[in-house]
């Protein structure tokens, strides 16, 4: 899923760099800092988080081809810590692969955006979408928050990437379509199915861990 070969286009990469730029500063300015500075657990339980999802990023699949897959966690990390500060992990999850990968780091910002932004946004927008036209159910937030919109995010964010190989990186369309999408598959399942598991159990005996998580709507006749 990540961008392995050096991009040539340095309108690509400046545009990539400016744009995660712009996107830090508004999640900087709109981040909840008071309540990270009030519990100071909190900060422990997110640096472990960083640790682990690092981890499992550095757990992948390479191809002859060039290609490679791994689980992302964004949607985990967005669904315990709140989008912005899912944003600010991943920047370092994503600086961090890179260079114990070896990746060029021309690419880091367009990994950023693809495997970090991208399916953080599309799991914050889908849990204002749930909250807002949906009961307040707790089976709702786990089918549909952690396990259906986690692997959806996952598979959408592996096609952004077969966007970028194509158009930026020319590979070929063969195979992409006929190797590379079906493959995402085996990366989408995992990912709902892991994402789902931690976050049921956190809910359950650590509910003050999961930001997006609130007793008031969930649990008000438990």
């Amino acid at each position: 899923m990540d961008l392995t070969r050096i991009i040539q286009s340095e309108v690509i990469i400046a545009g990539s760099f400016t744009a995660m730029i712009l996107v830090l500063l508004f999640a900087i300015i709109m981040a909840p800092w008071d309540k990270i500075r009030q519990d100071s657990g909190a900060q422990n339980v997110y640096l472990g988080a960083i640790v682990v999802v690092l981890l499992v990023w550095m757990i992948r699949a390479d191809l002859p081809t060039g290609l490679n897959f791994h689980l992302l966690g964004a949607s985990l990390l967005c669904l315990l810590f709140e989008w912005q500060f899912a944003l600010f992990a991943l920047a370092i999850i994503v600086a961090a692969h890179t260079l114990i990968s070896g990746m060029p780091l021309a690419n880091y910002a367009l990994n950023w955006l693809t495997l970090g932004a991208f399916p953080v946004i599309l799991c914050r927008l889908s849990l204002y979408l749930v909250q807002r036209y949906l009961p307040h159910n707790f089976y709702i937030y786990i089918f549909i928050n952690t396990f259906f919109v986690a692997g959806i995010s996952a598979y959408l964010a592996g096609g952004l990437s077969a966007v970028w190989l194509y158009y930026v990186l020319d590979f070929s369309s063969h195979l992409i379509t006929d190797q590379y999408l079906p493959a995402l598959i085996l990366i989408m399942l995992p990912e709902a199915v892991i994402t789902g598991m931690v976050m049921t159990i956190l809910v359950v005996y650590k509910p003050v861990w999961v930001a997006t998580f609130h007793d008031r709507w969930y649990l008000k006749n438990r």
